[in-house]
């Protein structure tokens, strides 16, 4: 994907609820239809369950109207180094993963997280996240998400200017906090 620019995706729900998933990838495809940048899409794993499922996840890109794009499944990663660089390379990142939204904050990439409200844990970490960067209007619940809401928080997230400066603004200023209040305790 040399010149055209890179949204990563990363999904936790497999088979529980399908249409949700085939959903995002509809708005994910309308946004595209509206957009004259070229973007590539690759959906990444942080787990083995989905380097054991990538056949289910190709039926349900099939399913989608995005199933004629560049679409790249990486399931598998060499090494840290190699997996840090992948996500740092995305121009926007859609994440249903706690660690997928913050390595997108501290990269500063442009974000759509998708809080999974439906797993008891996952809101109260993703919305102290959402409010740690001030980026509650691009956090969504699972429970709410579809098609259209995808597709127009795609559509306000790259007409926000600056977003990725402000975001590595943000993530520079928490690690300078905590190195500081760790400097404190362990003198």
């Amino acid at each position: 994907m040399t010149n055209e620019k890179k949204i990563i995706i990363d999904f936790i729900d497999y088979y529980e609820h399908p249409q949700k998933l085939i959903e995002i990838l509809d708005g994910i495809g309308d946004f595209l239809s509206l957009t004259k940048t070229k973007y590539g899409i690759e959906i990444i794993s942080f787990c083995p369950d989905l380097t054991q499922n990538e056949n289910y996840l190709n039926s349900i890109i099939q399913k989608s109207n995005i199933r004629d794009q560049k679409i790249e499944i990486i399931t598998e990663f060499n090494n840290t180094v190699e997996f840090l660089k992948k996500i740092s390379e995305a121009n926007i990142s859609i994440n249903m993963r706690y660690h997928g939204a913050v390595l997108s904050m501290i990269y500063g990439i442009p974000s759509i997280n998708i809080v999974y409200d439906i797993h008891p844990h996952y809101p109260n970490k993703m919305n102290y996240l959402s409010k740690l960067f001030n980026m509650e209007k691009f956090f969504i619940n699972f429970s709410e998400i579809n098609r259209d809401k995808t597709k127009n928080l795609l559509v306000e997230l790259i007409k926000q200017k600056n977003i990725n400066i402000k975001m590595k603004t943000i993530s520079q200023n928490i690690r300078l906090g905590t190195k500081r209040e760790y400097s404190k305790i362990f003198k």
